[in-house]
């Protein structure tokens, strides 16, 4: 018996769950392809044919290049759920274009079906004389007068992208306004908002915000928050340039408005202006809620694939960045509310895409909750610091110099350092600086040859109690002879705290030698050898294996 044969004894209602899930597999095409991506199922046999063509899912992807196409689509999807995407190709000005237009047209007389609206516009480069200009904002007109004439719209998922040098936005108003109470996915991209009381629903779960403008000031904020009480994802990111500042108010020293959004459990900020950074202080936080933030402003944006050439310009970049790291550590609503049991990140702060700069990471650990007081407490002085830095840095100006500017931001802040990691620049920390770090400094790492060599050298010149709550040192180098090295690194150690007055170094200090992510070796203090690692902590080699 043949697979032809077999399949034609499934029964018509599993075929169609076949292809529902072969079509689930897929990802929308947005209109590219002639016809939708599933519609090869109708080509295979007469039956397979028939139950494709009955199976309504896979042409409700109702926008194709040609009007022939989107026709056909429409016919076969008569009832079911659409989807409608949009491209650049509406805006165009050849002639296939037109072609397009007509084929968008037709599909959006099916728009009070629409279950997910996708539009992706990108004007950037377009350098077009008057009358083409002309033509370009008529199409765009006419794309948004489609937009704003669904009322009701009843998508569940809106995605609007636009893209422009100009700095243009597009305005979505209109669009939410006249949505249903379906909706429950917002992604918007270089677009602005004014009505925020159109945002007022308790179906939105997700909100990704890029590059968009939906707030002037902290009032505005608040008041959009409000608005989505039971949000569980909000992504913000902006990195262009900012036209105008947010409007705070005057006695910006005195605590925030507060937002409570028990709900929230994602947080991604990316931008490290000091408008964005607000949402953090005005966001309570949720017992449920992962944090992250990186910066990803123009300015710093532009330098993640340099080598970090340091100048005036880099500096005001570093203290920018260094006075928001510190808005975020000294925002008292960052800090949980509720019972937890055990850790948990819940914010982790990147100054550069590359992981060349500051990366800081927030493990919050509460004690078990009392039933007597109404208050939880919550301990929340463990931060990890990572500095990582180009090796060729050190040929470049004044290196200290430098790095003790982006390590300040952290020392200067109430909460202290968890996990040091270094990455070839131990040797450039200044000193003072190496013995503030060094006070509070739980584990710490040695990504090269060189760090372990520093920390041997620097280890005799720092005043106790440096290093009194290191429990332990992982070397992650993969070095030639790592049993002569650790020993050196022990001896050291042994010396300093012998000086220290702390003969029970060994029986809370460990040193492990983790050159990769299968192999964790441990130095015996007795025997000075190294011996695989039994059992190794958890958190070993947090600094190479990112937490999220």
């Amino acid at each position: 018996m043949d697979v032809q044969d077999r399949t034609s004894r499934l029964p018509v209602e599993l075929l169609e769950q076949v292809f529902l899930w072969t079509y689930a597999l897929h990802n929308p095409d947005y209109g590219m392809a002639g016809m939708p991506a599933c519609a090869f199922l109708s080509h295979v046999s007469r039956r397979w044919r028939e139950v494709a063509v009955r199976c309504q899912a896979l042409w409700s992807e109702a926008v194709r290049p040609s009007i022939a196409a989107t026709e056909l689509c429409l016919t076969r999807c008569p009832t079911h759920p659409v989807k409608l995407a949009v491209d650049a190709r509406f805006t165009q000005l050849d002639g296939d274009s037109e072609r397009y237009r007509q084929a968008v047209r037709l599909a959006f007389g099916a728009a009070k079906r629409a279950e997910v609206i996708t539009v992706r516009l990108n004007a950037d480069g377009v350098l077009l004389g008057f009358a083409e200009a002309l033509t370009f904002e008529k199409h765009l007109s006419e794309l948004k007068d489609l937009l704003y004439d669904i009322n009701p719209c009843p998508s569940r998922e809106i995605v609007i992208e636009y893209e422009s040098d100009s700095g243009d936005t597009f305005s979505v108003d209109e669009i939410i306004e006249h949505t249903s109470r379906k909706l429950s996915i917002i992604r918007l991209t270089g677009c602005q908002a004014t009505y925020l009381k159109a945002f007022s629903s308790t179906n939105i779960r997700e909100l990704r915000l890029c590059n968009s403008i939906l707030w002037n000031s902290v009032d505005d904020m608040v008041t959009l928050f409000r608005a989505l009480p039971l949000l569980e994802v909000l992504d913000y990111s902006y990195d262009h340039d900012r036209h105008a500042s947010m409007a705070y108010p005057k006695e910006y020293s005195e605590p925030l408005p507060e937002v409570r959004m028990d709900h929230l459990k994602r947080l991604d900020l990316r931008s490290f202006w000091r408008e964005d950074v607000t949402i953090y202080t005005i966001l309570s936080r949720s017992p449920q809620m992962n944090a992250s933030i990186a910066s990803r402003a123009t300015h710093e944006s532009l330098m993640s694939t340099t080598t970090l050439t340091f100048g005036e310009y880099l500096m005001t970049c570093i203290l920018r960045f260094s006075h928001g790291m510190i808005m975020l550590m000294q925002a008292s609503r960052i800090h949980q509310r509720e019972p937890v049991f055990q850790d948990e990140v819940l914010l982790s702060i990147s100054f550069h895409d590359d992981n060349f700069g500051i990366d800081v990471q927030s493990r919050l650990s509460a004690r078990p909750y009392n039933q007597d007081t109404q208050s939880v407490p919550v301990d929340a002085q463990s931060f990890s610091f990572s500095a990582s830095l180009p090796s060729d840095m050190k040929a470049k100006g004044d290196p200290n110099h430098q790095f003790d500017a982006l390590v300040r931001g952290v020392t200067g802040a109430p909460h202290r350092p968890h996990l040091l990691d270094f990455n070839g620049n131990l040797a450039g920390i200044d000193r003072d600086i190496l013995i503030k770090l060094s006070q509070c400094t739980v584990i710490l790492v040695l990504g090269q040859l060189c760090d372990v060599k520093a920390l041997v050298a620097a280890l005799p010149a720092l005043p106790p109690p440096s290093f009194d709550q290191l429990v332990s040192i992982e070397v992650t180098a993969d070095i030639s002879e790592p049993q002569s090295t650790l020993r050196e690194l022990a001896d050291a150690l042994q010396g300093a705290y012998l000086v220290a007055d702390d003969p029970l170094l060994w029986e809370r200090l460990t040193l492990y030698w983790h050159p990769r992510p299968e192999e964790v070796f441990v130095l015996n203090s007795v025997t000075q050898t190294i011996e695989r690692a039994k059992a190794p902590p958890p958190g070993l080699g947090l600094a190479c294996n990112p937490i999220f």
